[in-house]
């Protein structure tokens, strides 16, 4: 059985000193390997496990597999590169466009709404599946509702320590050999990076 891949795309790289760096990056995509292991125990998909890539060359992207920016702060927003006007979420947002869905994670804004006592790298993690469910799911806020999105990392708030739920799984697991193309436009430039290797 094959191997899901997903991406990430550093684009804090050394903006917040203390809080971001390799070590950090390392950590939240272990995390998110955990949740999509998870995903992938499912019968409803046909991948054994997951693993993941920090600032790939957008060459290398499949049309089934996710890509997610990580940016200092709101305001280096892609999203808002891409259509000005669009609406911000707290810690995250996905743009859906057949051309290429755009999900983007926040850090600075990310940490204040954890506050200090979180697992800041689980924190991250939990957002940024977040934002995979929607991109995955191809959803917007109606993901949020329960019905839709099944509570847990779909639910409107989430925290570093929200779990995955049967319905998440289930949800994600039908989804994640479906072709959903991925805005890479933004991978251009960034380091390549060794996190993915250690």
């Amino acid at each position: 059985m094959p191997t899901y891949k997903f991406h990430l795309a550093d684009r804090v790289l050394s903006q917040i000193p203390g809080v971001w760096g390799e070590g950090m990056a390392y950590v939240v995509g272990s995390y998110l390997k955990e949740f999509f292991d998870q995903v992938c125990t499912s019968p409803l998909t046909t991948f054994s496990d997951s693993d993941f890539h920090w600032n790939t060359s957008s060459s290398e992207i499949r049309s089934h597999e996710v890509l997610i920016y990580f940016l200092p702060t709101k305001q280096d927003s892609l999203i808002r590169q891409e259509s000005a006007g669009a609406p911000l979420g707290p810690g995250g947002t996905t743009l859906i466009r057949t051309a290429g869905n755009l999900s983007e994670v926040y850090v600075t804004e990310s940490i204040a709404a954890m506050g200090g006592g979180a697992d800041l790298a689980r924190g991250f993690a939990v957002l940024a599946f977040h934002e995979a469910m929607h991109n995955k799911l191809k959803k917007g806020g109606s993901l949020h509702s329960n019905a839709v999105g099944g509570g847990g990392m779909a639910a409107g708030t989430v925290f570093a320590n929200t779990q995955l739920t049967t319905q998440n799984i289930e949800k994600m697991a039908r989804a994640l050999g479906n072709s959903v193309p991925q805005n890479t436009s933004y991978l251009s430039g960034l380091p390549q990076s060794t996190a993915d290797l250690w």
